[in-house]
């Protein structure tokens, strides 16, 4: 039971520790044509956030019901995200990519859209929930829709890109650089939070009320038995 308990107000701390989130302001900067087609390439200036580290980046589609297209390409269609220090994102040699990802998948909408080039429901997803990193190329603006090079989040779907270990401390110059796929419009502003910490898969709520339980119910056992 000890060791219940132990476990129980560890999970308790983690789920009380907290780290600084913003919601950064992007500037569109124009469309990419690199392969003949189009990408909007936004990016966002970290400086005066407040910040002391950089940990995580999430990007979460509007659930709007109009981004992007149908079936495997529903919802907000990532090209690119990476952090940049001086914002021109062709130069690379000062990008710094993300060691990892999260990716909660959407729903996908009805319609007649082409089949998704990967084996997840979703274009660019693996069929375990998991960002296809060989075909979602997000280190890179692209500039390619229906092919390599992107993802597409669905309905309501997110993608959380980690960076460990953590940018520390926030240089001067610092820049967040994200590419939509198709350059048709899409405002990112509102859909991109960024944490000091890197996200991890967080506890179900029910998990979370279940161990709660427990946690009651072994401290309420002890009490009788010191009694």
């Amino acid at each position: 039971m000890r060791t219940l308990l132990l476990a129980f107000a560890a999970l308790l701390a983690a789920g009380a520790a907290g780290a600084a989130t913003v919601s950064p302001t992007f500037t569109y900067v124009g469309a990419d044509t690199t392969n003949a087609q189009n990408s909007g390439v936004f990016r966002a200036d970290l400086a005066g956030l407040g910040l002391t580290k950089l940990g995580s980046i999430t990007v979460t589609d509007d659930n709007s019901g109009t981004s992007g297209a149908s079936g495997a390409y529903s919802g907000f269609d990532l090209d690119a995200i990476f952090v940049d220090l001086d914002g021109d994102y062709t130069t690379t040699g000062d990008q710094t990519y993300a060691s990892s990802f999260i990716f909660n998948a959407g729903t996908i909408r009805a319609g007649s859209a082409p089949a998704s080039n990967t084996t997840g429901p979703l274009n660019g997803m693996n069929a375990d929930g998991t960002v296809n990193e060989a075909f979602a190329t997000l280190n890179a603006i692209d500039a390619v829709f229906f092919g390599t090079g992107s993802i597409s989040l669905g309905d309501g779907g997110s993608l959380t890109a980690n960076f460990q270990p953590e940018i520390a401390p926030i240089p001067a110059s610092l820049f967040i650089v994200v590419g939509e796929v198709g350059n048709n419009g899409e405002s990112i502003d509102g859909l991109i939070t960024i944490s000091e910490d890197p996200s991890t898969i967080p506890l179900p709520a029910g998990a979370v009320l279940l161990l709660s339980g427990i946690g009651a119910l072994a401290m309420s056992r002890r009490r009788r038995t010191v009694a």
